[in-house]
Order: structure tokens, then C-alpha cells, then sequence
């Protein structure tokens, strides 16, 4: 699973900075969640900062099954995500939150961080909106 360990820098001081690379087996079966045919590989670097934690992902790569929306015919389609990062909250108390603010924490008890909705979301979004074998593909119509 795309789950680290930060307790190397949750007791640092802001600056700290720990690095992985991964190349894991991912499976989501939610609806629009790609199917992926080759483990999503790239580096996390994790930064201490005085409340947070900041994950940045990089050269993350993959590979998804899909169908061209246009001749239906089955296609395979990279995926390279350059760079992405979030903050993850380390204590930062409840007064300081802002309402509607989207939170994700570090799990204390286990000194760890989940990547796994961060990865999803980022794949989703280098995803295609309408994935298509070729730019020239004519699709169904038997006339063209």
C-alpha cells in the first residue's frame, strides 16, 4: 500500500526531511477509478514543518486499462504525475482549522501518512476526460 512511516521526523525540528521511493500494486474498485496494469512507482518526500507534514509526490508513473470512448476498442494509457504535494496535520489545534478546509492528518499512534486517496485523486485528475486510442480514430460509423 502507498502508507510511510514519518516517525523519523515527527519529533525534528521544521525543515526535517525523510524521502521513499515506491513501486507498489495499487487496486481501487470504486465507480471511475481506473484499472491499472502496472504498479504506480515515483518518490515521496516528506518535509517537517512546525504543525504539518508536506507530502510531495514526484515522477509518479503508471499504467491503466481503458476503452477508446469512440471505436470501443481496448487501449492501455500512461500516466506520469509531475509533481503534487498536501499538508498533513500533525497538531495543529481545532481553533486554528478553518471551516470547510479539506484536513488530512498523520496517524500519531502509528507515526505514519496514507497516500493512498492522494495518489487516487492525482491519478484521476491526469486521467482522461474522454480517452481515445488515436486522434484519427473514425469510431462505430461503418460509412467513415
Amino acid at each position: 500500500m502507498l502508507t510511510f512511516s514519518v516517525g523519523a521526523i515527527l519529533g525534528k525540528p521544521p525543515g526535517t526531511k525523510v524521502q521513499f521511493d515506491f513501486d507498489t500494486t495499487v487496486k481501487w474498485s470504486g465507480p471511475g477509478d481506473p484499472h491499472l496494469l502496472k504498479p504506480v512507482s515515483g518518490t515521496v518526500q516528506f518535509l517537517k514543518l512546525p504543525h504539518e507534514i508536506n507530502a510531495q509526490i514526484s515522477d509518479v508513473d503508471t499504467l491503466a486499462a481503458e476503452r477508446c470512448s469512440r471505436c470501443l476498442k481496448s487501449m492501455e494509457y500512461p500516466i506520469h504525475i509531475d509533481f503534487a504535494e498536501r499538508e498533513f496535520i500533525i497538531d495543529l489545534p481545532e481553533r486554528d482549522l478553518e471551516e470547510g478546509e479539506e484536513r488530512k492528518f498523520v496517524n500519531r499512534e502509528k507515526a505514519q501518512i496514507d497516500l493512498n486517496d492522494m495518489i487516487r485523486e492525482e491519478l484521476l485528475l491526469h486521467y482522461p476526460f474522454i480517452p481515445v486510442c488515436s486522434e484519427s480514430c473514425k469510431g462505430l460509423c461503418s460509412k467513415c
